[in-house]
């Protein structure tokens, strides 16, 4: 199903549950619109709205004249920078719009950051307003001529392409503006993307797009791919042999991210005996029968990765009751690999 306002502009902005807003400009009842579109197809109905009118889709709210740029925030309120009355208005989930604050000339386009700050990219003033929660408004960076796209990561940094100057500004958080790039002669019309490796996407006149690669920052490991084994090369048994060779890992463990995994053996107990230092068990790596590596691990903690061969426990006739680790480093786009279990002998 295809959801449309009347006279779609610029903005298309999706929040967390799955919503997509879309700014519009002054519908055939002289109102100002924005559109909701729900995950499943669904348009809602909010202030603002004009049934005569709704055929695809459903007006939520009124916004300021001529909005051209839209973005929402976590709590899925929905903003509008409005280039015809250099504002910015701010709906409510349940469809209340009101003005949050003032603009440069002209913004163009919109981003808010994790505190819930508004900036507009102002295409007549050159440069990026900020408005905090409360509505105080600043002029926070100038950029180049006639910004048209913005976009800002997770550090709080912004994108902005200008148009006339057929270049990239980068915003770091304290306001500070650079030149990032040029689009070699062509002029940005408005896309602006990050993805989740830290790329920047940009759309231009002549049907191209361009990427700067990796100049955003990239989001926490919670956002990350998880690892997971390849092959099933983790091994973990129900128990440990009471006395003798146990496999834990095969030949060549790894992650889907190329780390290798290992392993580490804790909370060993019993600790002591009356002998002291009681060599209770070893990680052993094993290539076919023969011995590679073994770190004797006493009573306490032991850690052991194999560059080759396949990881065994041994133990010596001591009952035991120890936890198991297995675990690889995370990397820029992987999360840390480890799964754990408690054996007995």
């Amino acid at each position: 199903m295809t959801v449309t306002s009347e006279h779609p502009r610029q903005g298309l902005s999706p929040d967390s549950t799955g919503r997509t807003s879309r700014s519009g400009k002054s519908n055939r009842l002289g109102l100002r619109v924005v559109a909701t579109l729900t995950v499943v197809g669904l348009a809602t109905v909010g202030i603002g709205a004009s049934a005569a009118h709704a055929v695809d889709g459903i007006n939520i709210a009124t916004a300021g004249t001529y909005p051209v740029g839209i973005a929402t925030d976590s709590a899925g309120n929905v903003y509008t920078a409005n280039s015809g009355s250099d504002n910015v208005s701010k709906i409510t989930p349940a469809g209340v719009s009101t003005i949050l604050g003032t603009t440069g000339d002209s913004p163009s386009s919109i981003a808010v950051d994790s505190a819930g700050n508004v900036y507009t990219a102002n295409n007549l003033a050159d440069n990026v307003s900020k408005i905090t929660p409360a509505g105080v408004s600043t002029i926070f960076a100038t950029v180049g001529d006639s910004p048209v796209a913005m976009v800002i990561d997770y550090a709080g940094t912004l994108f902005v392409a200008n148009r006339l100057d057929e270049n990239v500004s980068k915003v770091t958080s304290a306001g500070v503006s650079t030149i990032l790039g040029g689009l070699d002669g062509t002029r940005p019309v408005g896309g602006a993307a990050l993805d989740r490796f830290g790329n920047l996407f940009l759309t231009s006149q002549f049907d191209l797009v361009w990427m700067f690669p990796g100049v955003a920052a990239i989001p926490p490991s919670d956002n990350k791919e998880a690892q997971t084994i390849v092959g099933k090369c983790v091994t973990a048994p129900g128990s440990l042999k009471a006395s003798g060779s146990t496999k834990l890992m095969k030949p060549g463990c790894e992650t889907s991210a190329g780390q290798r995994v290992g392993v580490r053996v804790s909370s060993v107990k019993p600790r002591t005996d009356s002998r002291g230092d009681q060599r209770y068990y070893s990680l052993v790596c094993k290539v076919g029968n023969k011995t590679v590596k073994t770190k004797s691990a006493g009573y306490g903690n032991g850690s052991r990765k194999c560059s080759k061969g396949a990881l065994n426990i041994r133990t010596y006739g001591t009952k035991l009751k120890l936890k198991v680790t297995w675990n690889a480093p995370a990397t820029d786009t992987y999360k840390a690999y480890k799964k754990t279990k408690t054996l007995k002998s």
